[in-house]
C-alpha cells in the first residue's frame, strides 16, 4: 500500500489500469486518496478466494468499483456482481479476449484411433492441475485405448497453490503423462492434440480454450465462470464439476469409446 501510494505521488499518475484481483484492490485504495486519477479495472477471473468469500469479496468490489472510470469484465457470469443498485451508477463492458494466431492456420483431422489430450496453463491447482494428472493416471491403467496426455507449463513460485517443479518433472518417470516445460510455440502441441483440457476452478476467459476454439478442437473443461461460455455439452466437448476428477474420467472415457466425434465436435468449436 505504502509503495503504491509513493508512486501515485512522485509520478501524478493519470490513468490506473488495473488487472487481478490484488492490484485492483490495493490501487483503487490508494486512488481514494488521489482524486484526479482515472482508473480502470479489468476482472481477468474473480478466482477461488472470491468463491470461498463471495459475500465479502462482493462488497469489496462493488465499494471499489464505485471509483472506477470504467470496469471491464471477460465473461457475463462475472458481471453479474456488481449489485442491481449500482447498475448506474458502475460503468461496465465485457471485452472478450483474443487469440494471436493467424487466420490461415490449419488443423489436423483426426484419423488415427490414438487420442490425444493437452493440458497446458500455469501449474497451480486452481487450474485443475492436480484432477487431470488423476484423470489420465486412472484412463492408463483401467482402460485400453489408445491415449497419450500432455502437461504444459511452468509452476507460478509467486502463488502460494503452485505445483513444484521437482513432483512435474517426476511425472516423466511414469507411462501415464507426459510433462513440458512452458512452450512459447504453443500452437503446434495444439494442432497436434485431439482435446484440449481445463478443469479450472474459475476464469475470466481463458486463453487456452479460445485457442482450441480456433484450431478446431474438442474441449473438455468445468462448468465455471469464463469456462461454461465456450462449451456446449455433448456439442464441441464437455462440462464437468470442478474438483471432480471422476467426472473428468467420464468425459475423456466417453470421447476415447467414440473417437469419431473428435471431428464433429472440433468443427463445432
Amino acid at each position: 500500500f505504502k509503495d503504491i501510494f509513493n508512486l501515485f505521488f512522485i509520478n501524478k499518475i493519470d490513468i490506473a489500469h488495473n488487472f487481478t484481483a490484488r492490484p485492483i484492490v490495493f490501487v483503487s485504495l490508494v486512488s481514494f486518496f488521489f482524486k484526479k486519477t482515472k482508473l480502470i479495472n479489468t476482472i481477468t477471473g474473480l478466482g477461488n478466494n472470491f468463491f470461498k468469500n463471495q459475500f465479502i469479496f462482493k462488497f469489496i468490489y462493488n465499494l471499489l468499483f464505485l471509483r472506477s472510470q470504467m470496469v471491464i469484465f471477460q465473461n457475463n457470469l462475472d458481471k453479474k456482481i456488481v449489485y442491481k443498485i449500482f447498475n448506474n451508477k458502475i460503468n461496465s463492458k465485457i471485452i472478450y479476449p483474443t487469440v494471436k494466431f493467424k487466420k490461415n492456420i490449419k488443423s489436423k483431422k483426426k484419423n488415427s484411433d490414438k487420442i490425444t489430450f493437452t493440458m497446458h496453463c500455469r501449474m497451480i491447482r486452481q487450474k485443475g492441475v492436480i484432477e487431470y494428472i488423476n484423470a489420465a493416471k486412472e484412463i492408463k491403467q483401467n482402460y485400453k485405448f489408445k491415449s497419450a496426455f500432455n502437461l504444459i507449463g511452468d509452476p507460478d513460485r509467486n502463488n502460494p497453490s503452485s505445483i513444484s517443479l521437482k513432483y512435474l518433472k517426476s511425472l516423466n518417470k511414469n507411462n501415464y503423462i507426459s510433462y513440458h516445460r512452458h512452450k512459447k510455440n504453443i500452437k503446434n502441441y495444439v494442432i497436434n492434440s485431439d482435446v484440449i483440457v481445463l478443469p479450472s476452478y474459475g476464469e475470466g476467459m481463458p486463453g487456452s480454450l479460445l485457442e482450441a476454439l480456433f484450431l478446431k478442437k474438442t474441449i473438455i473443461t468445468t462448468n465455471v465462470n469464463g469456462c461454461s461460455e465456450l462449451v456446449k455439452n455433448n456439442y464441441n466437448g464437455y462440462l464437468v464439476s470442478a474438483r471432480s476428477t471422476s467426472e473428468l474420467v467420464e468425459a475423456m472415457y466417453k470421447i476415447l469409446k467414440n473417437p469419431k466425434n473428435v471431428n464433429s465436435f472440433g468443427k463445432n468449436s
